[in-house]
């Protein structure tokens, strides 16, 4: 493995050994914890080596439905072949006493993931920088590389997990009772249009609005009358992103909704001193 640069001046890569043997001992405490961490935690995500291979014994006992413990552990390292490399039975046995209850293992889970992405990081932007050296180096195709490398380590830190019935339940009654104490027919961010905003409340965080209909029909700016209502009379940030249309076509429909001079006008330029200087004013209120 190629060494980073932090390694290379004597700086030690992020990493908690303490919270990987108190994940380890955590199991052992109580196996019914692993289904906690199961999808949080790899055996590569642990700094020290041995920490590693204990966990991935851990895990194959695990999906076998086999118990977790001392001896297990030791015959599971035995089979493949590494249990001289974890330190034997001494160092296992003393990952008894590092914690005295299984309650905190999903956050030493999460302590030993985070270190885990920071120490890729590292190592993907070295491996970006060691590229930027190249004579031979194509700049477009390093970006979207390293664009690509970023990301994929970002996917990483997506969480999943169980929400219970009764926690689910708590927050509906909650909002229901805000909304009760407000009482406002709209509740989420309203559209401009008047109609849609009776029949939805407003949009409301977390959906996903999908508009659709024929060619033609004014999706687009429909879409983009909604943007500059939530953005200049709310006050609200938006952000659009089209792959229809170009930026500078998507300014001028929204010039011309805001200034209430045809689209097709601004198009050609055919607009009289009046219209240019409401299209003025419309660019003035845009550009905040």
């Amino acid at each position: 493995m190629k060494k980073t640069i932090a390694e290379n001046i004597g700086i030690l890569p992020p990493q908690n050994v303490e919270a990987e043997k108190a994940l380890l001992g955590s199991i052992f405490l109580d196996n019914k914890s692993l289904y906690k961490i199961v999808d949080v935690v790899a055996p590569t995500d642990f700094y020290r080596k041995e920490n590693s291979l204990i966990f991935e014994a851990m895990l194959r006992l695990f999906e076998r439905g086999s118990p977790i413990d001392i001896i297990t552990v030791e015959d599971e390292l035995k089979d493949m072949k590494v249990y001289e490399e974890t330190g034997g039975r001494e160092y296992i046995i003393s990952l008894l006493d590092v914690v005295p209850t299984a309650a905190h293992i999903e956050h030493y889970a999460n302590i030993v993931k985070e270190k885990a992405i920071l120490r890729e990081v590292i190592s993907t932007a070295t491996e970006i920088i060691r590229r930027c050296y190249q004579e031979d180096v194509n700049v477009n195709e390093l970006l979207d590389e390293a664009e690509r490398m970023i990301f994929s380590i970002s996917e990483k830190r997506t969480e999943t997990d169980f929400i219970k019935a009764r926690d689910l339940v708590k927050l509906a009654v909650s909002q229901l009772e805000h909304l009760m104490h407000k009482r406002e027919l709209i509740t989420g961010i309203p559209t401009g249009f008047v109609e849609l905003d009776k029949l939805t409340a407003g949009f409301q965080p977390s959906e996903l609005i999908i508009i659709a209909a024929r060619p033609g029909m004014g999706k687009t700016a429909f879409a983009l009358n909604i943007a500059v209502n939530v953005a200049v009379n709310l006050g609200e940030p938006v952000a659009i992103f089209s792959l229809e249309m170009s930026k500078e076509q998507l300014a001028l429909r929204m010039l011309a909704s805001q200034a209430m001079v045809s689209h097709q006008k601004l198009r050609t330029g055919n607009i009289s001193p009046e219209e240019f200087m409401k299209v003025i004013k419309a660019a003035d209120v845009l550009t905040e």
